[in-house]
């Protein structure tokens, strides 16, 4: 968590790809790196941090639209490297998150995740970032079920 100085806030819609139901709502400083964005997805979706993912700045995967995590011996450009502020949202406001190995019943199994970038907002004086605003009921379920919620 990082306390905010004054700047923009930008404000990410989340969902999982094979279930629209589970989303969440993030609010990040554009300073703040994609990694940054990843650590804050991995603990609202209960990921397994295992440092295996990319970010697409496009609705596909796209290579040369990639960004792959640090330890990723990737030749794209790495998400550690990429503020969010570098990125042209005006003419692209959808991004996708692969996660992989996520399963230990599958070999190789990922996670797909949605992103669109839904506004910007002031920064809040003393606010930690990155925040994640709001969740759906199906997700607060996910993580009622598995006790990682206390709503």
């Amino acid at each position: 968590m990082h306390f905010a100085p004054s700047g923009v806030v930008y404000n990410f819609l989340i969902a999982l790809e094979t279930d629209k139901q589970r989303w969440m709502t993030v609010q990040i400083p554009e300073h703040m790196t994609l990694d940054d964005l990843y650590d804050e997805i991995t603990f609202g979706f209960e990921l397994t941090n295992n440092q295996e993912y990319s970010f697409f700045h496009d609705k596909v995967e796209n290579r040369f639209a990639e960004y792959a995590s640090p330890r990723t011996k990737k030749k794209s450009r790495k998400t550690a490297d990429i503020a969010l502020d570098e990125l042209d949202f005006d003419h692209k406001e959808n991004m996708l998150l692969i996660v992989y190995n996520q399963k230990k019943d599958y070999y190789n199994k990922s996670e797909r995740f949605t992103l669109v970038k839904t506004g910007e907002s002031p920064r809040e004086r003393g606010e930690e970032y990155p925040l994640a605003a709001d969740m759906s009921r199906a997700l607060k379920a996910f993580k009622r079920m598995h006790n990682l919620y206390d709503y």
